[in-house]
């Protein structure tokens, strides 16, 4: 086993606590599945937040919907950039996996756009 990075994004269409907790139960849901994770996988979690973002915080969403008790998490706000993808919450999982298994990481929503690259290759690799 590896000690492995994985990213992960996720848009909301308003600062609303229910909006947030769907969206982060939503992007970490779709990593662990990418990745074929359980919580007892996860080390720890970073998240950030664009600073439109203010109603509630991404680790009390992990701790309500996923359960996630267990795992190391903080959050923090998104540097200050002009221009930048706004109500927009992110995260970095440090994840125990294999060291054959490729990391997938997983953009939704409007964050998509963050890492086209990634998505097309995230959405073909593997697959039939």
């Amino acid at each position: 086993m590896q000690t492995k990075a994985l990213r992960a994004a996720n848009t909301v269409t308003a600062n609303r606590p229910e909006l947030i907790s769907l969206a982060v139960s939503e992007m970490l849901g779709a990593l662990l599945e990418a990745n074929d994770l359980s919580e007892k996988d996860l080390l720890s979690i970073h998240f950030t937040l664009t600073a439109d973002l203010t109603s509630l915080n991404p680790a009390t969403a992990a701790r309500q919907k996923l359960h996630f008790n267990e795992v190391a998490m903080i959050c923090s706000q998104e540097a200050l950039i002009e221009d930048t993808l706004p109500l927009c919450v992110r995260a970095l999982v440090l994840a125990q996996m294999p060291m054959a298994v490729p990391v997938r990481h997983v953009y939704l929503g409007q964050a998509a756009s963050l890492r086209e690259d990634w998505v097309g290759i995230q959405q073909n690799e593997g697959r039939d």
